[in-house]
């Protein structure tokens, strides 16, 4: 039961709140993002002036019950994105919640216009995944360490990206 009487969320309040539905049988995509009262969700190409120490809160629980990040292409480098940094605390966290090391960026893009030099192939413990498309030119990221999954032809198929990562033990999305 929550909240509790003074009406703030505990730990292991939001935990519940965001964990995995039981008996998870499908892929499950859980979406997390900030927005102003006039709906934007970005200011000067990102998300951080939007964001409070308690959004921060949730989107770090989120990476932390997630077995993968899935993130668009447009964010990936509007926000300088890196792999997921998880220090003892966090990875304690998430061994207790039932998961293993940290969750690897799965990023959506129908071309492939990633920077293989960026933080997102340099900075990470998990290379990335890339879903993408059948005719995008990969050569780059996959020399750079990336996976590639292939879903769709002109536009990434999402529930066909889905079940790719799910045939990879990867159900849960944050």
């Amino acid at each position: 039961m929550w909240p509790d009487r003074t009406g703030e969320l505990t730990a292991s309040d939001l935990q519940r709140l965001y964990a995995y539905p039981e008996h998870l049988d499908r892929p499950w995509v859980q979406v997390n993002f900030v927005a102003s009262a006039d709906g934007a969700v970005e200011i000067d190409t990102t998300s951080a002036g939007l964001s409070h120490a308690a959004d921060r809160r949730v989107f770090l629980l989120g990476r932390d019950l997630a077995d993968v990040i899935l993130v668009g292409a447009g964010t990936v480098r509007a926000e300088n994105y890196r792999g997921v940094v998880a220090g003892a605390k966090r990875l304690e966290r998430r061994r207790r919640l039932g998961f293993d090391g940290v969750p690897p960026i799965a990023v959506v893009t129908r071309t492939a216009e990633l920077d293989p030099d960026s933080r997102l192939f340099t900075e990470t413990v998990v290379p990335p995944i890339v879903v993408t498309t059948e005719t995008a030119d990969t050569r780059a990221l996959e020399a750079a360490g990336a996976e590639v999954l292939r879903a769709g032809d002109g536009d990434v198929d999402l529930p066909r990206a889905l079940a790719l990562l799910a045939a990879r033990g990867l159900q849960g999305e944050g």
